[in-house]
């Protein structure tokens, strides 16, 4: 990780940028060649805690395309899931 304030945008190194407060960030990786493309993979985690030390709670995986769409390919919350109708229930 690394400060948000560090990023290049005119050229930008693979990383994971965060704002100091943690309220955006930006990860700079590689564009898919579809929604589903297994080399250009990303996962992002939700943490219980700022300092790392936490439990993670929920995290899913994203594609990005050269045109800015973003595909959730998969996701999981700790001790949830989703029912027939789409919403979270507890397992």
């Amino acid at each position: 990780m690394y400060p948000l304030a560090d990023l290049n945008e005119s050229a930008p190194e693979t990383g994971l940028y965060l704002a100091a407060d943690f309220a955006s960030g930006i990860n700079v990786g590689s564009c898919a060649a579809n929604p589903t493309d297994d080399d250009a993979t990303e996962t992002f985690t939700f943490r219980t805690s700022q300092d790392g030390e936490g439990a993670d709670f929920a995290e899913f995986d994203y594609t990005v395309l050269s045109d800015g769409s973003i595909t959730v390919v998969e996701a999981e919350v700790e001790d949830y899931e989703r029912d027939v109708n789409g919403d979270w229930i507890a397992k």
